[in-house]
């Protein structure tokens, strides 16, 4: 009989815990701590930025993720949306 585990793709992502035990083992209870406390400023400045140059953001920035969506008012060539580094067009 076919074990139905053997064809999904979580069962090919056994060690997903990793990253986490690799992070609270080298920074600590705290050091996680300090990194979301430092983060989540980051993400709402972001947001706040992303706003100011008229892109709706289009969550409430919770953590460190933020939802958003430009506009087709806001040109690509207004900068914002170029890979560091690249030439204006």
């Amino acid at each position: 009989m076919r074990a139905p585990g053997d064809f999904v793709p979580e069962s090919s992502r056994r060690a997903r815990g990793f990253a986490t035990w690799a992070a609270l083992s080298e920074l600590g209870r705290t050091g996680i701590a300090e990194m979301i406390e430092r983060c989540c400023p980051l993400a709402r400045r972001f947001a706040e930025k992303l706003t100011e140059a008229g892109v709706t953001v289009v969550n409430d920035v919770v953590l460190t993720r933020s939802a958003w969506s430009r506009p087709c008012s806001v040109p690509v060539s207004a900068g914002w949306a170029r890979p560091r580094g690249a030439a204006a067009g």
